[in-house]
């Protein structure tokens, strides 16, 4: 049996001047593993040479002397904008087995690899000691609604290869129980739940700041109603749904301004909506995950979460650590995340008149608007990033025979 612990991660690294950067939201992630791994081997997409973009920040130099970096696409294929199609796909498995030599713990994520990777799974479990960990965070590379024609038959590939993926799987974590239900099978390897968030502990509001907050959302409730939105602008996320539910509260007296964090393909189609159903809406472009985000949330009343997916969206959490409650479409990563009545409100999806009526029981008051924003606030001490991490580095303890990449304690 091998040593190596083989990291999986598709998102772009650039190697310049002998230093190694990542994409500033990925950073904190990736460092994180090192909590409870001593070394790790880790398959990216790697482009040498150049300067990297903008929003690419070099990884620690003590992180980086306990990576040892492989390129997992063939330099052809990595370039932006190229890392989702089936043949990159292809590839990038092909490179994988290619470098399984000495490796203990494969760690890969289902929603990267959802096509190719599933027989690849099998040949591993039959026929070599490599453990793999399958991590479940998000289907939304093959689960798409309403598919049609060699769409749909996309769709029914990538759930049967994602099934074979997890029950071949040592272990597998999922950050809901729909997860676990509709991929893995019961007694086949270690399984649990362990949601996905991004948040520290560090970017918790404060409770003196929280009470602040609270109290002047609470005189502007009634007159002055935000609605925060927080997502790329893409159909899976529903920015149109939260217009369309703003129409609403606005035509039955409800006073209600919507605030759209983010950018995406759909976001000209939505100011032409906005438009033409004469809601007050702000588009505030991006803002970098940390204190400017957080203090851009805190300015929302309620945050919506209106997606059509089932991601189990971190946003949630992210919304929880200001004590802003949310407004989720019921979906199955929604509400694993949330206590209905307690820190969130819930609607069918894609179901806008009872969209708009949660919003609007907030707005008239119908709903208890102080205790849902502690409830929330209360709710964020246990879901931290670092938390996060500290339970995989635990369940990954109950392999046996034990991880020897796993650090003695942390």
């Amino acid at each position: 049996m091998g040593d190596k612990y083989l990291l999986i991660m598709k998102a772009l690294v650039y190697r310049h001047q002998g230093c190694l950067y990542v994409h500033h939201l990925w950073r904190r992630d990736l460092q994180r593993h090192f909590l409870y791994l001593d070394r790790i081997v880790l398959g990216s997409p790697v482009i040498d040479g150049p300067p990297p973009p903008e929003k690419f920040v070099a990884i620690d130099s003590d992180v980086q002397e306990r990576i040892d970096l492989v390129s997992i696409v063939p330099r052809r294929f990595v370039r932006p904008g190229l890392l989702t199609d089936l043949p990159q796909n292809l590839w990038m498995d092909l490179c994988i087995l290619a470098n399984l030599r000495g490796v203990d713990v494969l760690h890969v994520s289902v929603n990267e690899h959802p096509f190719f990777f599933g027989p690849l799974s099998w040949f591993l479990r039959r026929f070599t000691r490599i453990r793999l960990f399958v991590m479940v965070e998000a289907t939304s590379n093959w689960r798409r609604p309403n598919q049609q024609g060699w769409r749909k038959w996309k769709m029914v590939i990538g759930e049967m290869a994602a099934r074979m993926t997890v029950r071949n799987a040592a272990v597998a974590a999922f950050t809901c129980q729909e997860y676990q239900d509709s991929l893995a099978k019961p007694g086949r390897g270690l399984q649990k739940i362990i949601p996905a968030t991004w948040v520290d502990e560090e970017f918790i509001v404060q409770a003196e700041q929280f009470q602040i907050d609270l109290a002047t959302k609470m005189h502007r409730l009634s007159t002055d109603f935000r609605l925060g939105f927080f997502a790329h602008l893409n159909y899976e996320k529903g920015a149109d749904l939260a217009l369309r539910a703003a129409r609403k509260v606005m035509d039955q007296g409800g006073r209600i301004s919507v605030d759209i964090w983010g950018d995406g393909v759909r976001r000209v189609e939505l100011e032409a909506l906005a438009a033409e159903l004469g809601v007050e809406v702000r588009f505030r472009g991006t803002v970098q995950y940390g204190k400017d985000f957080f203090a851009a949330m805190r300015e929302s009343h309620l945050v919506a979460v209106p997606n059509r997916n089932d991601e189990q969206p971190r946003i949630i959490f992210d919304a929880f650590s200001q004590g802003v409650p949310v407004v989720v479409s019921a979906t199955a990563g929604n509400l694993a995340c949330v206590t209905e009545g307690v820190n969130a409100l819930s609607f069918p999806k894609e179901d806008v008149d009872q969209f708009a009526d949660r919003v609007l029981a907030f707005c008239q008051g119908r709903v208890n608007y102080r205790s849902l924003c502690e409830a929330a606030r209360a709710t964020s001490s246990s879901r931290s990033h670092r938390a996060m991490h500290q339970a995989r580095g635990e369940f990954l303890r109950e392999l046996q025979p034990p991880v020897k990449a796993l650090k003695a304690s942390w």
